[in-house]
């Protein structure tokens, strides 16, 4: 007796395809360095906001420099008066940073 799937098209099931055992594809990005920037940091209203930190690093880093900036919604560390960034490598370091003012730019673009 065949189970009933709600889910399927078909009163016996879904029809197998080969798509059902399709794994994930690794691939190499365009960019050798990622960087999450922050939000929601409120309290950075002193120092800069994300639109500010992913031009300047983009503009410190130079032309060539494979960098992607991104900016996301929440990284959960809410430092008082500062705005988080994360930078990730594609050789699997990673590092989160509390940047408080403009003149930490040039520090954080050091470390690309």
């Amino acid at each position: 007796m065949a189970v009933h799937n709600p889910f399927s098209a078909r009163p016996d099931g879904p029809t197998p395809s080969p798509d059902n055992d399709r794994q994930p594809v690794r691939v190499e990005p365009p960019w050798q360095t990622l960087v999450l920037v922050c939000t929601k940091c409120k309290g950075a209203r002193r120092g800069p906001d994300a639109r500010e930190i992913r031009k300047g690093l983009k503009q410190r880093a130079g032309k060539h420099k494979q960098l992607r900036v991104l900016e996301v919604d929440c990284l959960s560390v809410c430092p008082d008066d500062a705005i988080t960034v994360c930078i990730s490598k594609t050789s699997g370091a990673s590092a989160v940073h509390i940047v408080h003012s403009h003149d930490e730019l040039n520090g954080l673009a050091a470390l690309l």
